[in-house]
Protein backbone atom coordinates (compact mmCIF):
# COMPACT_ATOMS: atom_id res chain seq x y z
CA UNK A 1 0.00 0.00 0.00
CA UNK A 2 2.71 2.49 0.99
CA UNK A 3 4.74 1.60 -2.11
CA UNK A 4 1.71 2.42 -4.28
CA UNK A 5 1.09 5.73 -2.51
CA UNK A 6 4.72 6.84 -2.84
CA UNK A 7 4.76 5.94 -6.53
CA UNK A 8 1.36 7.55 -7.12
CA UNK A 9 -0.34 4.36 -8.27
CA UNK A 10 -3.77 3.01 -7.42
CA UNK A 11 -3.92 0.04 -5.05
CA UNK A 12 -6.62 -2.64 -4.95
CA UNK A 13 -7.58 -3.40 -1.35
CA UNK A 14 -10.32 -6.02 -1.34
CA UNK A 15 -13.47 -7.12 -3.20
CA UNK A 16 -16.70 -5.28 -2.48
CA UNK A 17 -18.42 -8.61 -1.89
CA UNK A 18 -16.98 -12.13 -1.77
CA UNK A 19 -19.25 -15.00 -0.67
CA UNK A 20 -16.18 -17.12 0.15
CA UNK A 21 -14.28 -14.65 2.35
CA UNK A 22 -15.95 -13.30 5.47
CA UNK A 23 -12.94 -11.17 6.42
CA UNK A 24 -13.02 -9.40 3.04
CA UNK A 25 -16.70 -8.61 3.49
CA UNK A 26 -16.05 -7.15 6.94
CA UNK A 27 -13.25 -4.97 5.54
CA UNK A 28 -15.52 -3.88 2.70
CA UNK A 29 -18.17 -2.78 5.19
CA UNK A 30 -15.57 -0.75 7.12
CA UNK A 31 -14.35 0.92 3.93
CA UNK A 32 -17.92 1.79 2.96
CA UNK A 33 -18.46 3.39 6.36
CA UNK A 34 -15.26 5.43 6.05
CA UNK A 35 -16.15 6.53 2.51
CA UNK A 36 -19.64 7.58 3.61
CA UNK A 37 -18.21 9.63 6.48
CA UNK A 38 -15.69 11.27 4.15
CA UNK A 39 -18.44 12.25 1.69
CA UNK A 40 -20.62 13.60 4.50
CA UNK A 41 -17.82 15.80 5.84
CA UNK A 42 -17.10 17.10 2.34
CA UNK A 43 -20.75 18.01 1.75
CA UNK A 44 -21.00 19.79 5.10
CA UNK A 45 -17.63 21.54 5.31
CA UNK A 46 -16.08 21.37 1.85
CA UNK A 47 -12.94 19.66 3.14
CA UNK A 48 -11.47 16.25 2.38
CA UNK A 49 -10.12 14.57 5.50
CA UNK A 50 -9.40 11.01 4.34
CA UNK A 51 -5.70 10.24 4.76
CA UNK A 52 -3.31 7.38 5.31
CA UNK A 53 -1.03 8.08 8.23
CA UNK A 54 2.45 6.50 7.92
CA UNK A 55 4.91 5.81 9.50
CA UNK A 56 3.98 6.07 13.18
CA UNK A 57 5.99 7.87 15.84
CA UNK A 58 5.89 6.11 19.19
CA UNK A 59 7.51 6.99 22.49
CA UNK A 60 7.64 9.87 24.94
CA UNK A 61 8.61 13.50 24.74
CA UNK A 62 11.32 14.75 27.08
CA UNK A 63 8.78 15.64 29.78
CA UNK A 64 7.27 12.13 29.72
CA UNK A 65 4.22 12.95 27.58
CA UNK A 66 3.06 9.94 25.55
CA UNK A 67 3.01 10.11 21.77
CA UNK A 68 1.74 7.59 19.21
CA UNK A 69 0.74 9.26 15.96
CA UNK A 70 1.47 9.40 12.22
CA UNK A 71 4.51 11.28 10.95
CA UNK A 72 3.18 11.78 7.40
CA UNK A 73 -0.29 12.19 5.93
CA UNK A 74 -1.06 10.86 2.45
CA UNK A 75 -4.33 12.35 1.09
CA UNK A 76 -6.27 9.50 -0.51
CA UNK A 77 -9.64 8.63 -1.99
CA UNK A 78 -11.56 5.37 -2.01
CA UNK A 79 -13.22 4.12 -5.18
CA UNK A 80 -15.01 1.01 -6.40
CA UNK A 81 -13.68 -0.32 -9.70
CA UNK A 82 -14.81 -3.56 -11.30
CA UNK A 83 -16.18 -4.89 -8.02
CA UNK A 84 -13.07 -4.06 -5.96
CA UNK A 85 -12.22 -1.35 -3.49
CA UNK A 86 -9.20 0.66 -4.62
CA UNK A 87 -7.27 3.50 -3.03
CA UNK A 88 -5.20 6.20 -4.70
CA UNK A 89 -3.65 9.55 -3.91
CA UNK A 90 -6.07 12.45 -4.23
CA UNK A 91 -5.30 14.69 -7.18
CA UNK A 92 -4.13 18.24 -6.45
CA UNK A 93 -3.45 17.33 -2.82
CA UNK A 94 -0.10 17.23 -1.07
CA UNK A 95 1.68 14.79 1.20
CA UNK A 96 2.49 16.63 4.41
CA UNK A 97 4.04 16.15 7.80
CA UNK A 98 1.75 15.84 10.80
CA UNK A 99 1.86 19.48 11.88
CA UNK A 100 0.18 18.75 15.21
CA UNK A 101 3.02 16.37 16.06
CA UNK A 102 5.70 18.85 14.97
CA UNK A 103 4.24 21.58 17.17
CA UNK A 104 3.87 19.19 20.09
CA UNK A 105 7.48 18.05 19.60
CA UNK A 106 8.67 21.66 19.78
CA UNK A 107 6.48 22.50 22.78
CA UNK A 108 7.18 19.51 25.01
CA UNK A 109 10.86 19.24 24.08
CA UNK A 110 11.40 23.01 24.48
CA UNK A 111 12.79 23.47 20.99
CA UNK A 112 11.94 25.61 17.99
CA UNK A 113 9.31 24.27 15.62
CA UNK A 114 10.96 23.00 12.40
CA UNK A 115 9.55 25.46 9.86
CA UNK A 116 11.07 23.62 6.90
CA UNK A 117 9.07 20.49 7.82
CA UNK A 118 5.88 22.45 8.49
CA UNK A 119 6.02 23.73 4.91
CA UNK A 120 7.28 20.52 3.26
CA UNK A 121 4.93 19.10 0.58
CA UNK A 122 7.22 16.48 -1.02
CA UNK A 123 6.60 18.03 -4.41
CA UNK A 124 8.86 16.42 -6.95
CA UNK A 125 9.98 13.72 -4.54
CA UNK A 126 11.29 10.46 -5.96
CA UNK A 127 8.73 7.72 -6.67
CA UNK A 128 11.23 5.02 -5.71
CA UNK A 129 10.25 3.89 -2.23
CA UNK A 130 13.81 3.42 -0.96
CA UNK A 131 14.90 6.85 -2.17
CA UNK A 132 11.76 8.43 -0.71
CA UNK A 133 12.48 6.88 2.68
CA UNK A 134 16.08 8.07 2.48
CA UNK A 135 14.90 11.59 1.69
CA UNK A 136 12.53 11.43 4.67
CA UNK A 137 15.40 10.37 6.92
CA UNK A 138 17.56 13.21 5.63
CA UNK A 139 14.79 15.76 6.23
CA UNK A 140 14.50 14.65 9.86
CA UNK A 141 18.26 14.81 10.30
CA UNK A 142 18.50 18.26 8.74
CA UNK A 143 15.75 19.55 11.04
CA UNK A 144 17.54 18.06 14.08
CA UNK A 145 14.55 15.90 14.95
CA UNK A 146 15.63 13.36 17.56
CA UNK A 147 13.64 10.44 16.14
CA UNK A 148 15.12 6.97 15.72
CA UNK A 149 14.54 5.87 12.12
CA UNK A 150 13.84 2.18 12.64
CA UNK A 151 15.46 0.12 9.80
CA UNK A 152 12.17 -1.77 9.46
CA UNK A 153 10.74 1.37 7.82
CA UNK A 154 12.83 0.63 4.72
CA UNK A 155 10.93 -2.59 4.09
CA UNK A 156 7.84 -2.57 1.86
CA UNK A 157 5.87 -4.23 4.62
CA UNK A 158 3.54 -2.92 7.29
CA UNK A 159 3.26 -4.19 10.83
CA UNK A 160 0.01 -4.51 12.71
CA UNK A 161 -0.97 -1.30 14.50
CA UNK A 162 0.06 -1.61 18.14
CA UNK A 163 -2.37 -0.78 20.92
CA UNK A 164 -1.36 -0.24 24.52
CA UNK A 165 -2.82 0.27 27.93
CA UNK A 166 -1.40 3.20 29.86
CA UNK A 167 0.69 1.05 32.21
CA UNK A 168 2.10 -1.01 29.34
CA UNK A 169 3.09 2.10 27.39
CA UNK A 170 4.71 3.59 30.49
CA UNK A 171 6.84 0.51 31.06
CA UNK A 172 7.96 -0.03 27.47
CA UNK A 173 8.97 3.53 26.56
CA UNK A 174 11.50 5.93 28.02
CA UNK A 175 11.22 9.73 28.30
CA UNK A 176 12.84 11.54 25.39
CA UNK A 177 12.95 8.46 23.14
CA UNK A 178 10.94 8.53 19.93
CA UNK A 179 11.01 5.80 17.28
CA UNK A 180 9.43 5.33 13.87
CA UNK A 181 7.51 2.15 13.12
CA UNK A 182 6.09 0.87 9.79
CA UNK A 183 2.48 1.16 10.94
CA UNK A 184 -0.25 2.77 8.84
CA UNK A 185 -3.83 3.82 9.49
CA UNK A 186 -6.53 4.81 6.99
CA UNK A 187 -8.91 7.29 8.54
CA UNK A 188 -10.28 10.80 8.81
CA UNK A 189 -7.52 13.18 9.88
CA UNK A 190 -8.76 16.82 9.85
CA UNK A 191 -6.14 19.17 8.42
CA UNK A 192 -8.02 22.49 8.45
CA UNK A 193 -6.30 23.64 11.63
CA UNK A 194 -2.90 23.17 9.99
CA UNK A 195 -3.33 26.43 8.08
CA UNK A 196 -3.29 28.29 11.40
CA UNK A 197 0.19 27.06 12.31
CA UNK A 198 2.10 30.17 11.05
CA UNK A 199 -0.29 32.50 12.89
CA UNK A 200 -0.02 30.38 16.02
CA UNK A 201 3.77 30.57 15.93
CA UNK A 202 3.69 34.33 15.42
CA UNK A 203 1.37 34.81 18.41
CA UNK A 204 3.69 32.76 20.61
CA UNK A 205 6.76 34.65 19.46
CA UNK A 206 5.30 38.16 19.68
CA UNK A 207 4.09 37.95 23.30
CA UNK A 208 2.02 41.10 22.74
CA UNK A 209 -0.62 39.98 25.22
CA UNK A 210 -0.79 37.60 28.15
CA UNK A 211 -4.42 36.53 28.28
CA UNK A 212 -6.46 35.74 25.16
CA UNK A 213 -9.76 36.64 26.85
CA UNK A 214 -8.44 40.07 27.83
CA UNK A 215 -7.21 40.58 24.27
CA UNK A 216 -10.72 40.26 22.81
CA UNK A 217 -12.40 42.01 25.74
CA UNK A 218 -10.28 45.11 25.18
CA UNK A 219 -11.48 45.28 21.57
CA UNK A 220 -15.20 44.88 22.34
CA UNK A 221 -17.65 47.60 23.39
CA UNK A 222 -17.73 48.21 27.12
CA UNK A 223 -21.45 47.57 27.29
CA UNK A 224 -22.03 43.98 28.49
CA UNK A 225 -23.74 41.43 26.25
CA UNK A 226 -26.55 41.05 28.76
CA UNK A 227 -27.58 44.69 28.35
CA UNK A 228 -27.52 44.75 24.56
CA UNK A 229 -30.95 45.35 23.02
CA UNK A 230 -30.03 45.15 19.37
CA UNK A 231 -33.62 45.16 18.13
CA UNK A 232 -34.21 48.65 19.56
CA UNK A 233 -30.72 50.12 19.15
CA UNK A 234 -30.45 49.20 15.45
CA UNK A 235 -33.30 50.49 13.32
CA UNK A 236 -34.86 48.25 10.69
CA UNK A 237 -34.00 50.63 7.84
CA UNK A 238 -30.31 50.35 8.79
CA UNK A 239 -30.22 46.62 8.07
CA UNK A 240 -29.31 45.62 4.51
CA UNK A 241 -29.95 41.90 4.02
CA UNK A 242 -30.38 40.01 0.78
CA UNK A 243 -31.94 36.86 2.24
CA UNK A 244 -34.91 36.36 4.58
CA UNK A 245 -34.02 36.19 8.28
CA UNK A 246 -35.66 34.72 11.34
CA UNK A 247 -35.54 36.50 14.69
CA UNK A 248 -32.33 34.77 15.80
CA UNK A 249 -30.48 35.65 12.61
CA UNK A 250 -31.67 39.24 12.85
CA UNK A 251 -30.54 39.45 16.47
CA UNK A 252 -27.08 38.15 15.51
CA UNK A 253 -26.72 40.58 12.60
CA UNK A 254 -27.82 43.59 14.65
CA UNK A 255 -25.59 42.60 17.55
CA UNK A 256 -22.58 42.47 15.21
CA UNK A 257 -23.48 45.93 13.88
CA UNK A 258 -23.10 47.25 17.42
CA UNK A 259 -19.50 46.03 17.44
CA UNK A 260 -19.92 42.93 19.55
CA UNK A 261 -18.19 39.61 18.86
CA UNK A 262 -20.32 36.51 18.80
CA UNK A 263 -20.20 32.81 17.96
CA UNK A 264 -23.08 31.29 16.00
CA UNK A 265 -23.56 27.55 16.29
CA UNK A 266 -26.17 25.16 14.98
CA UNK A 267 -26.74 21.95 13.02
CA UNK A 268 -26.96 21.92 9.21
CA UNK A 269 -29.96 23.75 7.80
CA UNK A 270 -30.41 26.29 10.60
CA UNK A 271 -29.38 29.31 8.55
CA UNK A 272 -25.71 29.91 9.38
CA UNK A 273 -24.75 30.36 5.73
CA UNK A 274 -27.69 32.72 5.14
CA UNK A 275 -26.49 34.80 8.09
CA UNK A 276 -23.02 34.99 6.54
CA UNK A 277 -24.54 36.21 3.26
CA UNK A 278 -26.53 38.89 5.08
CA UNK A 279 -23.48 40.00 7.07
CA UNK A 280 -21.53 40.40 3.83
CA UNK A 281 -24.32 42.29 2.06
CA UNK A 282 -24.86 44.58 5.05
CA UNK A 283 -21.16 45.41 5.20
CA UNK A 284 -21.00 46.14 1.46
CA UNK A 285 -24.15 48.29 1.58
CA UNK A 286 -22.54 50.50 4.23
CA UNK A 287 -19.47 51.04 2.08
CA UNK A 288 -17.25 49.25 4.56
CA UNK A 289 -14.54 46.67 4.01
CA UNK A 290 -15.00 43.18 5.41
CA UNK A 291 -12.88 40.04 5.45
CA UNK A 292 -14.43 36.59 5.33
CA UNK A 293 -12.74 33.21 5.70
CA UNK A 294 -14.91 30.47 4.24
CA UNK A 295 -14.74 26.98 2.78
CA UNK A 296 -15.58 27.63 -0.85
CA UNK A 297 -16.91 24.16 -1.62
CA UNK A 298 -19.55 24.27 1.11
CA UNK A 299 -20.76 27.74 0.15
CA UNK A 300 -21.53 27.31 -3.54
CA UNK A 301 -24.97 25.85 -2.84
CA UNK A 302 -26.21 28.44 -0.38
CA UNK A 303 -25.82 31.80 -2.10
CA UNK A 304 -22.21 32.73 -1.37
CA UNK A 305 -20.85 31.91 -4.81
CA UNK A 306 -22.50 34.92 -6.58
CA UNK A 307 -20.94 37.25 -3.99
CA UNK A 308 -17.37 36.39 -4.71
Amino acid sequence: IIESLISGKSKVICPVLDPRMEDANLESARLKKIQRADHFIFEESGSRELHVGWPFVRGKFSDGTFVHCPLLYFPVQLEIKDGYWSMALRSQAEVTFNKSFLLAYAFYNKTKAPEELLEETFEGSDVDTTIFRTQLYQLLQKANMAIHFNPDNYRDELTLFSTYKKDEFEEQHQSGELKLFPEAVLGLFPQAGSFLVPDYQQLLASETFVDLEDFFHARSPRQSDASVDAFHLVKEEKVYSILPMDSWQEQALKTSKLGHSLVVQGPPGTGKSQLICNLVSDTIAQGKKGAGSLSEACCTGCGLCPLG
